[in-house]
């Protein structure tokens, strides 16, 4: 009776953290539309992330860099469409929107966009 005690308690927390990093990136990506700044990055990186089991299929990344107001430079990995994942070269550009007053938040315009676009917003 411990050890399922255990083990739901483990798989209770590791729901709780998974709500957690899930509803922050929601309430940054609702920041980016409201007040993000349009920049351009640099592709550094382009891969397939496998899914969760065997028979999920890969995701396409984009891992990007850019400079931020701050004048330091960050980094960033995104999930992306297929035709965003084709459309970028490693090493090419990538519009990207960061927060001006945190510019370590940042996601792909596109993201965005379709963010704005569920808010009512012209897209940047």
């Amino acid at each position: 009776m411990a050890g399922f005690l255990t083990i739901a308690g483990l798989l209770l927390l590791g729901f709780f953290l998974m709500a957690l990093l899930v509803g922050r990136r929601a309430f940054e990506m609702k920041d980016l539309a409201h007040k993000g700044l349009a920049v351009r990055g640099r592709v550094t990186g382009k891969f397939r992330q496998r899914g969760a089991s065997a028979n999920m299929p890969s995701s396409p990344c984009l891992r990007y860099e850019y400079q931020g107001l701050d004048g330091n430079r960050y980094e960033y990995k995104s999930l992306v469409t297929e035709s965003e994942w084709e459309a970028h070269e490693e090493g090419g550009p990538i519009e990207i929107v960061i927060l001006p007053g945190k510019p370590s938040v940042s996601a792909p315009k596109y993201l965005v966009n379709l963010s704005r676009e569920a808010l009512k917003l012209p897209p940047l």
